[in-house]
């Protein structure tokens, strides 16, 4: 599975490329349709002209994905961000090299654990089940979003 954070980092590098918004849509019967960025004045400018009459609806959707996409790549990162996975790791007590390991507590002042023995179990950072309990990760979530982007990975 192709890594999300890079299929959304190639898409937002082509939207910065991109001349900036909001592009606007506009239509003549002599020239079709096409998309303006602001600073374009007359359609022999355009970025995306389509010739055919019938075509306004492909403009006005060109036009619009100049600040849709990256709102859309902002939500997508800050799902990405709030589902990531939380490796789960030994308890210090539990640990069979006490020596020759890392030992702390987790941040909110839990259990003392092993930073070098992950279990293996991998949790979302965000979701939990009906008991309270956090759900393993990839959630439901994380899962929606990854199999979205992986249709855009050689977009």
């Amino acid at each position: 599975m192709p890594d999300p954070r890079e299929t959304l980092a190639r898409i937002r590098a082509q939207a910065d490329a991109a001349t900036e918004g909001p592009w606007e849509a506009e239509y003549s019967g002599e020239q079709g349709n096409c998309v303006l960025p602001p600073e374009y004045q007359s359609t022999r400018e355009a970025v995306a002209v389509t010739r055919l009459l019938s075509a306004q609806a492909d403009a006005e959707f060109i036009a619009a994905a100049r600040t849709t996409v990256p709102a859309l790549l902002d939500l997508a990162d800050a799902v990405l961000k709030r589902h990531a996975p939380m490796p789960i790791y030994v308890l210090a007590e539990d640990c069979e090299a006490p020596d020759d390991h890392q030992h702390g507590s987790t941040p909110d002042g839990g259990d003392d654990l092993c930073w070098d023995e992950p279990t293996g179990e991998v949790l979302c950072c965000e979701c939990r089940d009906e008991w309270g309990e956090r759900v393993e990760h990839p959630c439901p979530d994380y899962t929606a979003i990854t199999t979205a982007l992986e249709g855009l990975h050689d977009a």
